[in-house]
Order: structure tokens, then sequence, then C-alpha cells
């Protein structure tokens, strides 16, 4: 992924990745929006692009690269990726496509906007969109619905104007037909593997090991790790502090009348008779046999939940094969349109569907109805309890984060708050164990200062809390001495890589001056072998997915039987030959032909957009500010 990305991370694709990734909310970090910087950080036609809007698009792709690599996230990998001017680039990319909309009068309506945000499923409960939510969302997320909206509108306008430029753009059967030959063809080589692991008679002296310590420092460091002092605002403590009115209750039951329209449901048991994908019909028909025999004891009076715990091949067999209510959607064709045409009390028949065969025991069907006000009361009254208790649970904790970023501190507003400090031991960036979205609370700790109180967060488990960071233990290099087994073992592992290779490079030498696979004299830590012939981007037989020989094998033919230099794997060092090769056809799968079309499609879409954002590039005034020259 790694590999993909650097390669990629300037093409049109990833920027229009990057710039989605805003609309999942990322978790912006606390102190974001507190360090921004003044001036600007580019000029297009001396329209300035503020710093702060870098800013915040460089924030949001040290978030989103951060979550993506977890502890192996670091500076070394934000300067591999070029992180600030690829956030550079895109603010200036964004910029210039808006322009580019402005002068062709691409507009977005209040319907579409609106449209857009509703049918996002962050923002939605049981698939309908949810005001509360909406605000609560962005809220968490230090975002007003302004700010949001404003950049939804700004996307939308860039979709419309990509879909007008590529609206034109074909792909031909011709082009399909060829995709599909080289995506099908096949080669097949001789090869040698030599796996270095297995170099038994390499061995390391007390220089080499120091010299590997020296040498590779980054694999003897102790990241960092913290400490912090936090208290918690469980949304439970505030529900008996709230009040719901009747007239409450039925305000959100008449504003919301789509939620309390409940689809007919089926309450029902089932014993499954399991089927493999690839079965035999012999198999099918075996199976079918057995759910016929079951059915007539079923038939006889047997109870139908003891049969399941008995008989059926699905985890629902504890519980007697009960399923509960489902709509019929939920379930599978075949499955769903049997269970909804029976009445309560019947049995099906062997019904069979991708997973295989079942007997279908319905036991209660819900019609569809409209809940009244009676009935949905409840429902509502705990909804709207538990909104509101949220709520209160994040305003006293905002509350008391304030307090205790102000001269009161953190003990004594804790103290003056009736609170009690939890403390953790020592964490790293996965955050500490036994704590809820422990990922969540590492992540706002070590994005804070030594001492530094952060803003209410929530742990998705009912409760906010608020921390303090209490204790920075700095990444630092670990002392020789308690570590030394550890750079033995791979200061060895890295000399029998470097034995590896020369092997492998004295094997293909010889190839290349006459020899014969048959003349190499396999050993414990040397195989040899021929593959079947394979595809591009497959498993190869007798060596698994090796992508280097995969796309290595390809390129040779009679004419050039060996590669350049040996191929490092993932599993060894490989010598390999060319042996012969098999052309792909053209008829094939209209699924993959299709997947093909849009692929390629994709690419001359991207392909277009880079080439159109170049042009305006290359016809725009874009200067860059200083800060971003430093």
């Amino acid at each position: 992924m790694l590999s993909f990305l650097r390669k990629n991370a300037g093409t049109w694709l990833i920027k229009v990745l990057l710039g989605a990734i805003v609309l999942v909310f990322i978790f912006w970090g606390v102190g974001s929006f507190r360090e921004r910087g003044e001036g600007w950080a580019a000029k297009i036609d001396g329209e300035p692009i503020s710093y702060e809007q870098y800013n915040q698009t460089y924030t949001q792709m040290v978030e989103y690269y951060r979550k993506a690599y977890g502890q192996q996230f670091n500076d070394e990998l934000v300067k591999m990726l070029n992180l600030r001017q690829k956030a550079l680039d895109q603010v200036i990319d964004r910029q210039l496509l808006l322009r580019e909309a402005d002068r062709r009068g691409i507009l977005v309506t209040d319907e579409e906007l609106s449209d857009t945000v509703r049918n996002m499923g962050v923002f939605q409960e049981d698939g309908l969109f949810n005001a509360k939510r909406y605000k609560s969302v962005l809220a968490a997320n230090r975002l007003t619905p302004e700010m949001f909206e404003a950049s939804q509108r700004d996307m939308i306008r860039i979709e419309k104007l990509q879909k007008m430029l590529t609206s034109e753009l074909e792909v031909s059967e011709p082009e399909i037909q060829q995709w599909f030959a080289w995506r099908h063809a096949k080669t097949k080589v001789a090869y040698v593997r030599i796996q270095p692991e297995h170099l038994e008679n390499v061995a390391v002296d007390e220089a080499e090991i120091k010299a590997y310590y020296d040498a590779h420092p980054q694999e003897f460091r102790i990241e960092e790790k913290r400490s912090v002092q936090y208290v918690e605002f469980p949304v439970s403590r505030y529900v008996s502090k709230v009040q719901v009115s009747d007239e409450d209750i039925r305000d959100d039951y008449e504003t919301h009348p789509k939620e309390f329209e409940k689809p007919k449901t089926v309450e029902a048991r089932h014993i499954l008779f399991r089927v493999a994908k690839d079965a035999t019909d012999a198999e099918v028909e075996k199976a079918r046999q057995k759910a016929m025999d079951v059915l007539k004891q079923a038939k006889e009076g047997k109870d139908f939940a003891e049969l399941a715990k008995k008989y059926s091949d699905d985890p629902a067999k504890a519980n007697g094969g009960y399923l509960g209510a489902f709509k019929k959607e939920d379930m599978v064709a075949p499955f769903s349109e049997k269970a909804f045409s029976m009445e309560p009390g019947t049995i099906s028949d062997p019904v069979r569907t991708p997973y295989g065969w079942h007997l279908i025991k319905v036991e209660k069907v819900h019609e569809a109805h409209h809940q009244t006000l009676e009935e949905a009361t409840p429902a509502i009254r705990e909804k709207l309890q538990k909104e509101r208790a949220a709520d209160e649970a994040l305003n006293a904790a905002t509350a008391f984060s304030q307090k205790a970023l102000d001269a009161q501190g953190f003990q004594k507003a804790a103290e003056a708050a009736g609170l009690t400090i939890l403390h953790t031991d020592s964490f790293d960036r996965s955050g500490p164990k036994g704590i809820a979205n422990a990922a969540r609370f590492g992540e706002t700790a070590f994005s804070l200062e030594a001492e530094g109180v952060s803003d209410a967060v929530s742990l998705d488990n009912g409760t906010f809390i608020v921390m303090q960071v209490t204790h920075i233990d700095p990444e630092h290099l670990a002392e020789f001495d308690t570590v030394r087994e550890k750079a033995k073992t791979l200061a060895r592992k890295a000399k029998q890589d470097q034995e590896a290779s020369k092997m492998a490079e004295e094997i293909l030498k010889s190839l290349k001056d006459g020899k014969s696979f048959a003349d190499i004299t396999p050993s414990k830590a040397l195989t040899k072998g021929e593959t079947d012939f394979f595809e591009k981007n497959a498993a190869i037989s007798a060596i698994g997915f090796e992508p280097v020989i995969n796309h290595t094998a390809f390129t040779l033919s009679e004419t050039k039987r060996y590669p350049d230099t040996a191929l490092k794997g993932e599993n060894g060092y490989y010598v390999i030959g060319f042996i012969g090769k098999q052309a792909g056809g053209s008829e094939g799968d209209e699924k993959e032909k299709e997947s093909i079309r849009s692929f390629l499609l994709n690419q001359k879409q991207s392909a277009l957009m880079e080439g159109f954002l170049e042009e305006l590039k290359r016809k725009s005034d874009i200067q860059v500010g200083k800060q971003m020259r430093s």
C-alpha cells in the first residue's frame, strides 16, 4: 500500500480520494485550529489561498495516514510521502478547479446540497437523516454546518465540472478485448529459489553485531510513550437529569413520520444443511435428501428447535435455529421470498440458497403498519432522553475542559466538580489497554503538548472524557547491551540475506554463460523447479504469489531468457528462466469485461483531468508563499 500511495499520491485519483476522506470526518487532533499560520500559502493570478486552508488540508492528510499506518507512522513517513507538498498541490488544484467552475457558471442548488448531505450514512439513523446527529457529528469534529456545507457545495461543483469534461469519453470494444487478452496472457518459467533463513553456516561476530546496531538505529528505537490523567462524563449519569415532555414526544413523532413506518417482518427458525460453492451435483442432492429426512421428522411432530440444534450447520443452531424478526431484504432472496409467503406455524420444503439447503419454520408474521403515537412513545422517550443526556454530558465535559485550561487547573477543577481523577499506565499511540476506543484515546493524548488538556472526547461507549498529559517518555535509542540479542538476530539475518543474494547472482551469471537449470544442485536453502503457465497478477504454482516474479516473467522471451538481475521476493531470492508463453484470448466473462470497461474509463477520466489541471496551471500565474518555501 505504501508503495502505491507513494507512486500515485499526486494523481487525480488520489486527490479525489483524499478529498472524499474529509467527508467521513478525520479526527483532527486537538490544537489543529489553534495553530493557524498567518498570510497566504499560494496565489493564483493574485488571488490568495490562505495558510489556514493549506494547514487544514495538511492536517487532514497527516491524520489520514496516521490512522492508516498506526504505530508505523512517523516524521520519516511524512517526508517520504512529501505530504507538505501534496497538501499544497491539493489546495492549489482545488482552487483552480473552482475557478474554472466559476468561469463555466457551474452552480449547486440548495436542493442538490441538501440531498447530498441527507444521503450521507454518517448522518443517518435507521436509514433516515437525523438533524441532531448531523449537528452532533459536526460539532465533535469542530465543524459548523456552514463550514461543512460550503465545503460540500465546492466538492459537488468540482464533481459537476469533472462530469462535464469527461462525459463524452468512451471505451471501445477493441480496447476491452486488447486489455482482456493482455490480462489473460500466460507464461512459464524455470526457477531457483534461495531461502536466506536456511543458510545455517552463516555466523556473525561481536564487531558485526555492534556495526549493525550502529547502522540501523531506527530498529532499536523505543517509541514515545505517555501517561495521562482523565475524568469521565458518562451519558448515563445525566439521563435522570433531563426531562422529556409529552409535547416533545409528539413533536418528534410528527417531525419524523417515516421512522414509525414499520415494514412487514417475519419471525422464523431455520435448519441449514450447508453445501460448498464448488459442490458436485451428487453432493448437492445428498444434502437435499438429508433435509428431506429432517423435514419428515418435523412433520411427524418432533420439535423443530431441537432438530435445529441437532442437525443445523448454522451458528443459530445454539438457539434452536431462531433468527428473530427480520425484514424481507435482510435475507438472501430465495430464503426471504419463501419465508414471507408462509403462514405462522408452517414449515417449508427445502429451499436452496448460496449457503445450502434450508428448512424454514415461520413462527410469527408482523404485518407492515404505521405505529401510533401511543405505540411509539416509549421508544421516542428513550431516544430523546439519550440524546439530551449526551448533550448534557458533552456540555459538562466542555465546561470542565475550559476550567482546567484556565488558572484553576485540572486537579482543582476536578475537585470543585466532585469528579474522580483516573490515571493510565504508560502507553504508546495505540492507546492504553482496557480503555474503550483506545485508538482515539491514544490519538488524542499524542496530539497534546506536555501537561496539555484536551477538549471533550467521545469514546463511543456512551462516555465523554477530558484528559491531561502527565508524563512523556520521549522516543529514544535503546542501549546496546539491552538489545544485543535482537541486534545479533537481525545482523545474522542481514548477512544471510547478503549471502543468498550473492548466490543468486552467481547462479544467474552461470546460466547466462551456458549452464542449465539441470546442472544446479539443490540443498536445504536452494530449491528449483518449473511453474505451470500462469497469468499476470496470479499466484504461481509451487511458488505462490510473488509479484516481482510475476512482473519480471512477462518481460522475458526467446530472445531474452533471463532477467538482468536476481529477484528478491517475499520468500527468498529467485533466478528465473523463460520456458514459453501462451496468448490470451479475446472472448470471456462479460462481467469481467464490464469491469475492464469501468477501469479503462476511469483511467481515461483521470488522464484527462490530470492534463486539464496541468493546462490550467500553465495558463495561471501561481506563486508560492515564503512559508511554504522554507
